[in-house]
C-alpha cells in the first residue's frame, strides 16, 4: 500500500509540468553556456512535509531531464528504485510514450496530441504573467513567470516559477501546463493528491542527449493507460 500515492502523482504529474520521470551517465561536464542540447538534473523538495503520509525516504529525490531539439527524456526513480518510471517526447510526431519499471516488470503507455490535449484541459488552468526579474539557477540568469491557478474548493493559488531563454529548444514546453512559457524552466512546482513537490535545477550539461537517450531499452508490454492505473491501485 506504501506506493499508492506517490505513484500515481508521478505517473500523471510530468503532464502539468513536465516533465516530466536518477542520475544520468555522462553528467561529469556542467555548462552555464547556450546550448540546445543536454541533461538537466532537477533537485525535488517538498515543501510541506505534513502533506506526505508515508515515509520521506520512498518519495523521489531527484528528476533527470534530457533534452535536444526534437526529444525529450524525463526518468525518476522512488521506492528505494522499487519503481522507475520515464516520459519520452517526439516533438515531430507530437507523440509521448509513458514507460513503467515495477520492480523488474515493463509497461509503456502511448499517447497522441489528442490524448495529451484531453488530459491537460482536465487540469485546472494556470495562467502565466512573464516578467522581467531574474535569479541565478544552476548558473543561469532565469526569469521570474507569476502563475495564478485555483485549488480543488476554488481558492486561488499564487506561485511563481523560473525559466532561462539559453537553453535553445523551440517550442520545448507544448505538451505540459507550461506550454505559455517559451524557455527552459529551471524552477517549478507540480501539485497532484494534496502533495506540493518543487523541482529546481541543480546541474546543467551539454551531454547526455544522443539518439540512443530517447529510445526505449529493453522490452516494454504495451498496455492502455487505464491498465497501467491498475498497476498502481494493485500497490
Amino acid at each position: 500500500m506504501v506506493f499508492k500515492k506517490y505513484q500515481i502523482n508521478i505517473l500523471f504529474s510530468f503532464f502539468s509540468f513536465i516533465i516530466m520521470l536518477t542520475l544520468c551517465a555522462g553528467c561529469g561536464t556542467f555548462t552555464t553556456d547556450e546550448i540546445n542540447s543536454g541533461t538537466i538534473e532537477y533537485e525535488i523538495s517538498y515543501p510541506n512535509p505534513s502533506e506526505i503520509t508515508m515515509s520521506l525516504d520512498l518519495m523521489p529525490k531527484t528528476l533527470t531531464y534530457r533534452f535536444s531539439e526534437n526529444h525529450t527524456c524525463s526518468e525518476i526513480s522512488a521506492g528505494l528504485g522499487a519503481l522507475k518510471t520515464n516520459v519520452l517526447t517526439d516533438f515531430n510526431e507530437k507523440k509521448v510514450i509513458q514507460t513503467l519499471n515495477l520492480m523488474g516488470k515493463k509497461y509503456k503507455v502511448d499517447f497522441d496530441q489528442a490524448t495529451i490535449d484531453s488530459m491537460l484541459q482536465a487540469e485546472p488552468p494556470i495562467k502565466i504573467v512573464t516578467t522581467q526579474e531574474t535569479k541565478k539557477i544552476a548558473g543561469y540568469d532565469c526569469y521570474k513567470a507569476k502563475c495564478t491557478t485555483k485549488d480543488a474548493g476554488g481558492a486561488l493559488i499564487n506561485y511563481e516559477v523560473y525559466y532561462t531563454k539559453a537553453i535553445k529548444v523551440p517550442n520545448l514546453n507544448w505538451f505540459n501546463a507550461y506550454k505559455a512559457i517559451d524557455g527552459m524552466l529551471m524552477e517549478y512546482r507540480v501539485k497532484r493528491y494534496g502533495i506540493n513537490m518543487v523541482f529546481k535545477a541543480k546541474t546543467v550539461s551539454p551531454d547526455g542527449a544522443d539518439d540512443s537517450a530517447f529510445q526505449l531499452e529493453g522490452d516494454y508490454k504495451s498496455i492502455p493507460a487505464a491498465e497501467m492505473e491498475s498497476y498502481f491501485k494493485m500497490y
